[in-house]
């Protein structure tokens, strides 16, 4: 690959890291956020809809960035991957989004954000085993983010034990304070790479 098509990857990458970052940083407004909505406030509903829909097209652009990780390094499972959660992800976030506004507070709202959980974490072990395969480029940075989503997805897959799963779910929702520096520490190792 030529100098200046690294240079320009290696930008886009970039990109892909400042989103994971302003994700991350709207993953922590979004624990306060949540605190004030359990706590009976309905108004942190609507910034909290509010802010899940922002997520949006910083979302597209980390996946993005990994797909052409995965198009760099020859790896099939992280590219395909990418691709379903680009089409999937703003599916989720907007029919989330919108139900935290308390528009859609049915039973069926209820059970479709159940199955939409569960496919995420089906997705999130797809990504995991993509970002494993990385570890022979990367090393323990990609070992690192994939253990984290492995255990995500599996958390997210969880839900489906009812109020057990519930818990389980929200042990992965935590999780995230831990996934985002990862996610935040493989892409800085892969522009390091890269040179």
């Amino acid at each position: 690959m030529g100098y200046d098509m690294l240079n320009g990857l290696r930008a886009k990458i970039t990109y892909c890291m400042i989103a994971s970052g302003v994700l991350f940083i709207l993953f922590i407004c979004s624990l306060w956020l949540y605190r004030g909505y359990f706590m009976g406030e309905p108004e942190y509903g609507y910034v909290l809809g509010f802010v899940t829909i922002i997520q949006v097209p910083f979302f597209l652009v980390l996946f993005f960035g990994f797909w052409l990780v995965g198009l760099y390094y020859g790896n099939r499972i992280l590219r395909y991957s990418m691709i379903a959660f680009m089409f999937y992800y703003p599916v989720l976030l907007s029919l989330d989004g919108v139900g935290l506004w308390g528009m859609y507070a049915t039973l069926w709202y209820v059970r479709l954000l159940t199955y939409l959980v569960v496919f995420e974490g089906l997705l999130s072990l797809i990504w995991s085993v993509g970002v494993l395969g990385l570890r022979e480029h990367i090393g323990w940075a990609a070992v690192l983010l994939g253990l984290g989503l492995f255990i995500r997805g599996l958390c997210n897959i969880a839900i489906l034990l009812d109020s057990v799963g519930f818990l389980i779910n929200l042990i992965g929702f935590f999780l995230n304070i831990l996934v985002w520096p990862a996610t935040l520490f493989f892409l800085y190792r892969v522009i390091a790479d890269l040179r």
